[in-house]
């Protein structure tokens, strides 16, 4: 009997295990939800995502079960506007995402210019370094 031989080990087992309890603050570093993130290139966005997604590949707190494993997710399809066919390929891939994954959590997000054309610089940099840094992005 335990509580003959060491008469404190209850007390100590309560202790600890109010000091190993979940706590409001323990939270803060906790994932509340998830962005999954493919190209419209690829050929199989749905699978991408799903391989991304597989345990082996989840942070630990996800692995190991600490933090909730049904936390919001949403699923984005980076479109890339410079590639001709990239329309048509985002547009399949969404149909895709939207059939495994539901509609309100699946998007595109197009970037870039259909024309070539290379990102306005002086419309994101200001101030004394916009000269240096449109220089640079320039190639200058």
């Amino acid at each position: 009997d335990d509580a003959s031989l060491a008469p404190w080990l209850s007390g100590f087992r309560e202790a600890l295990a109010a000091s190993l309890r979940y706590a409001e603050h323990n939270g803060h570093d906790y994932p509340v939800a998830c962005l999954h993130v493919a190209a419209a290139a690829q050929a199989q966005p749905v699978s991408a995502i799903n391989a991304l997604a597989e345990s082996t590949e989840l942070p630990a707190v996800l692995r190991d079960g600490l933090a909730d494993p049904s936390l919001a997710r949403a699923y984005l399809l980076i479109n890339d506007l410079q590639d001709d066919a990239s329309m048509q390929r985002a547009e399949q891939g969404l149909r895709e995402l939207r059939a495994s994954f539901g509609s309100q959590v699946c998007h595109v997000l197009s970037v870039g210019d259909p024309n070539g054309a290379p990102p306005p610089v002086a419309s994101y940099v200001a101030g004394p370094l916009a000269k240096c840094v449109t220089a640079h992005m320039q190639g200058r």
